[in-house]
């Protein structure tokens, strides 16, 4: 490939300082998440390498992210104004992408529930009649039931049509067995216009603030959302009582 030039080094005769310098000049780019990756697989060579006799020397034992990253502060998952909502539907249907992923996007915006959630779905999990989604503990902390809207089968019907018999509901392209890359839907709410205004999480955000300008209480809604301190305050006042 253009840009990579070969080694004859042998594995464990690489520097760290290798490893180092093409870490920092991807995350200097503003790219940490890939930054952060590329240190992780690098690990995984060496260890490979090790466990097979190609080494018996790592040169990057002991290091950790934290020495050659440097800290970047969380930020809030970004997300539209509700009133922006609209909008966004229209555009998810009008997506001249994938259908696949397009109805990966409108399951998330009609359920709310995370990326990883959506995209992992198995076709048992959905008991249509009852409109509701059992999302299974080996997937949760603890067992997740999601009401499903009158909208939602219709587009678990037509995703049906185009999955061909296969366990996963949003499955990869190469691998059956493995769900569609979450990139793969941040790339298409970019193309429609949304590049740092909006992620999967954002339409969990977006919920929750409708239905607290509805007056809905406040614990209500993060049980509806499966965020985890609802549950721990819920089950504290079970057990008081």
């Amino acid at each position: 490939m253009r840009g990579i030039r070969r080694s004859d080094r042998r594995l464990g005769d690489i520097p760290t300082s290798a490893c180092h310098d093409t870490v920092r000049k991807i995350a200097r780019r503003g790219a940490a998440d890939i930054a952060q990756r590329v240190l992780q697989a690098c690990g995984q060579i060496v260890r490979f390498g090790m466990a097979n006799d190609y080494t018996s020397h790592n040169p990057l034992a002991g290091i950790k992210a934290a020495e050659v990253l440097k800290p970047h502060a969380r930020r809030n998952n970004p997300r539209i104004d509700p009133n922006e909502l609209p909008r966004l539907l229209t555009a998810i249907d009008g997506y001249v992408g994938s259908e696949r992923t397009c109805l990966a996007l409108k399951l998330m915006a009609l359920t709310f529930v995370c990326t990883s959630e959506a995209i992992g779905a198995k076709w048992h999990e959905f008991d249509v009649p009852a409109a509701r989604w059992v999302i299974p503990v080996e997937r949760m902390k603890i067992p997740r039931i999601v009401p499903l809207s009158w909208e939602a089968p219709a587009a678990l019907h037509r995703r049906r049509e185009l999955s061909f018999d296969r366990e996963l509901v949003f499955s990869g392209d190469l691998r059956s067995s493995k769900p569609v890359s979450s990139n793969r839907l941040f790339f298409a709410l970019y193309r429609m216009g949304y590049r740092g205004r909006l992620t999967g999480h954002g339409f969990r955000d977006v919920a929750a603030t409708i239905r607290h300008e509805q007056g809905w209480p406040h614990e209500h809604i993060e049980l509806q959302l499966d965020f985890q301190p609802a549950h721990s305050r819920l089950f504290s006042r079970r057990r008081q009582h």
